[in-house]
């Protein structure tokens, strides 16, 4: 795959609210899980992103 038909990063709106969340409180990979619908490896990417937004 080329650089011109690769995916385009896309913002997910869900970096940010896991990001206010562990200004708040540590929050896990399973709650993250369970409050998106989402699976333990999506949550771990969402947790990622957003320890990289809060330390910016």
């Amino acid at each position: 795959m080329n650089k011109a038909s690769s995916p385009r990063h896309r913002h997910d709106p869900r970096v940010t609210e896991v990001s206010a969340l562990l200004l708040l409180e540590q929050v896990t990979t399973a709650e993250i899980a369970e409050r998106y619908q989402v699976g333990p490896r999506t949550a771990q990417r969402l947790l990622a992103a957003a320890r990289t937004v809060s330390e910016d």
